[in-house]
């Protein structure tokens, strides 16, 4: 008992070893998911708070601006501009009630010429001069600008439609950026031209997390290149990871202390059948199977030798004999089975070999008995025979004995073929027999059940796992793109080109497989080509400006009616023009033109690229199709998007065709009926 009272110490042992990596490895990758998670919190609540006094500082502004705009349109205004010398007390009064506005620092009236009427404290400002004005005077309208670091509200005095003057505020930034962010934490900064700061004043100079907004469109600070900096400590992360943290480690730590009693109770349950095991050698209670350990199972593995050989030794002879006694019938009727029948041993050598084997690998029998039956396999599978039989013969663990399955033999020539292969044990004096039944699979069969195979995997084993990998790639580079070096950035776009490329392998061979199979499903309605037509030149226009090409849409039918499936059209434009632009030189256009001819619409795209050789001019449209030159090596593609392309023109009752000349371009067109 004291060798089962070790293995149980160490089962413990290591079952507990394994629960504090685990733990391990759940608190790191919680403790990252976490820092992930407190990023994204305090980069919002960031953008939150930059957000708001975005706005706060753009509706102070707006009320600023009405509180010039009500003083401009006063009809004493108007009759003080007109004539100041009867009413300077009241001008100047509104403009020292203007400036008492806490963001507003100095006023100024000026006349219909921009000339110096007035201030706040009656005395002209160094910092105006008519230019400032002469936009709103030729426009007629008030408005805000910014110049040299401040902003100006000027707002006209009108009479019947002329101005007579108008009234200018400068704006107090730093005091409207400082009563904006007052209550914020953190360090803000917000730019205008990318040239003026305004930081809040704060001994927060040094930050680690930073994030940044500009005002929404609706604002008045969108029209002046605005943005407001924000930024925040990195001890923010360890005071909101800390917390948890804790919690968790003290959890886990916890855990694993209550663990330490189920562990020692597994390991001994776990040793247990081993204790029974040794009981039996001890009492001679057989047959026991063989352990093969080399440490405490080494018993057992002698007890189970010697008292298999005395337990079998009585019997073997006279099975042997009546076993000899039937090999001739049997092997008759092996001989005029149609199936070939192959039997071993447990070594893996081949013991009979009957002639419908002979027919299917080309050997006769005497050139194969006795060799091991590797020989009639590929070598990739042979390998993994060997080691199959050997781990097989002890434990009778298997997923192959009585199943009918799919193999790859190899004939005497070399030549490999599949073959369905159904596989069975019998025992004769202790000598185990695996028995092969083999049948040839029909080469069309073979094809069909090639094809399918190859549809699913492209369908199930590619596509799904290649979405993933597009979807994590897009996501990492749009989230830390910019934190990512130039090398690595160039290589995840060099990744997310060769998914975007596979994936359109992917699609064309199985809209292929749809197209032969008839299975691929229209939606016919009633639809404008002209919109069609229009709406996939809008989305290629961003391909085409990748390629630095233009498009150009011509089209002579504006009620260009047809019944067709609007997404199969919209996939044949897409091909068309995305083929024309590939292979368009830079800075050349691409026409698109619609009209009408008869009972038909037609659609002709031209490109100024290098024209299709004549040589190619006959396989065009066929699968897998592309001319062997540099171009067609430069910019890709599968070769089916033309075949798909005209399955579809051809389901819709029309036709398409091209015209190229080698060095001056190609045009391709489709025609479709009118409805």
């Amino acid at each position: 008992m004291h060798m089962s009272h070790s293995i149980a110490r160490r089962l413990c042992s290591n079952i507990m070893l394994l629960l504090g990596f685990f733990f391990i490895a759940v608190v790191g990758i919680s403790t990252v998911l976490e820092l992930f998670h407190i990023d994204r919190d305090i980069r919002r609540e960031l953008k939150q708070k930059a957000n708001y006094a975005l706005g706060l500082i753009d509706l102070t502004l707006a009320l600023q601006q009405s509180a010039v705009s009500h003083t401009a349109i006063n009809i004493l205004s108007l009759t003080s501009c007109i004539n100041f010398n009867n009413h300077p007390s009241y001008v100047q009064n509104e403009l020292v009630n203007l400036s008492q506005h806490s963001s507003i620092d100095q006023v100024v009236a000026f006349d219909y010429l921009g000339r110096f009427i007035s201030s706040h404290n009656n005395l002209k400002p160094s910092w105006y001069t008519s230019s400032l004005v002469e936009d709103m005077l030729e426009d007629g309208h008030g408005m805000i600008i910014f110049s040299a670091g401040y902003f100006f509200i000027l707002e006209p005095i009108r009479y019947i439609n002329i101005n007579q003057g108008g009234i200018i505020a400068r704006i107090n930034i730093k005091y409207l950026v400082n009563q904006a962010l007052k209550n914020i934490e953190g360090f803000y900064t917000l730019s205008i031209d990318q040239k003026w700061l305004f930081p809040k004043e704060t001994g927060q100079v040094t930050q680690d997390v930073h994030a940044f907004v500009v005002p929404k469109k609706t604002l008045l600070l969108s029209h002046f290149d605005t943005r407001l900096s924000s930024s925040q400590s990195s001890m923010e992360y360890i005071d909101r990871i800390s917390p948890w943290l804790i919690r968790i480690s003290l959890f886990g730590l916890f855990s694993l202390l209550l663990m330490i009693t189920p562990a020692r109770k597994i390991g001994k349950s776990l040793v247990h059948p081993i204790e029974s095991l040794i009981k039996k050698v001890n009492t001679r209670s057989y047959p026991i199977t063989p352990f093969n350990t080399g440490d405490e199972l080494e018993v057992l593995a002698k007890a189970f030798d010697d008292a298999t050989d005395r337990l079998h030794e009585a019997n073997k002879e006279l099975i042997l004999s009546e076993y000899r006694s039937g090999q001739n019938q049997l092997h008759s009727i092996i001989d005029i089975v149609r199936d070939g029948i192959i039997t071993i041993d447990k070594h893996g050598t081949i013991e009979t070999f009957n002639l419908a084997a002979e027919n299917i690998f080309g050997y006769h029998a005497y050139d194969v008995v006795g060799n091991n039956v590797t020989m009639l396999m590929p070598v990739s599978y042979a390998k993994d025979h060997n080691s199959y039989l050997k781990n097989y013969i002890p434990c009778n663990k298997s997923k192959v004995i009585g199943v009918d399955r799919e193999v790859i033999g190899r004939r005497k020539d070399g030549s490999e073929f599949p073959v369905y292969l159904s596989v069975s044990e019998i025992n004769i004096l202790g000598n185990r027999i695996f028995t092969g039944v083999l049948r040839e699979i029909p080469q069309r069969k073979r094809n069909e059940k090639l094809k399918i195979e190859f549809i699913s995997l492209i369908s199930h084993e590619l596509r799904t796992p290649l979405t993933s990998i597009r979807g994590a790639l897009g996501l990492v580079m749009g989230k830390f793109n910019d934190e990512l070096s130039p090398k690595c950035q160039q290589i995840l776009n060099m990744a997310l080109r060769n998914c975007d490329r596979l994936t359109l392998l992917i699609n064309d061979i199985l809209d292929m497989d749809k197209f032969e199979s008839g299975k691929l499903s229209y939606d016919f309605k009633l639809s404008n080509l002209n919109t069609l037509v229009s709406k996939s030149v809008e989305d290629n226009e961003g391909f085409a400006c990748m390629h630095d090409v233009k498009l150009i849409l011509r089209s002579f039918v504006h009620d260009a009616e047809i019944i067709a499936d609007y997404n199969r059209l919209q996939q044949v434009m897409a091909n068309l023009l995305s083929n024309a632009i590939k292979y368009s030189p830079k800075g050349s256009c691409v026409t698109i033109n619609l009209n009408m001819d008869r009972q038909y619409y037609r659609v002709e795209i031209t490109d100024c690229g290098p024209g299709i050789p004549p040589e190619f001019h006959d396989r065009i449209f066929q699968r897998f199709a592309q001319a062997n030159n540099s171009d067609t090596l430069r910019v890709g593609g599968t070769g089916l998007g033309l075949n798909i392309t005209k399955a579809i023109i051809d389901s819709h009752h029309g036709e398409i065709g091209f015209h190229s000349v080698v060095g001056s371009g190609c045009t391709f067109f489709f025609i479709l009926p009118v409805m």
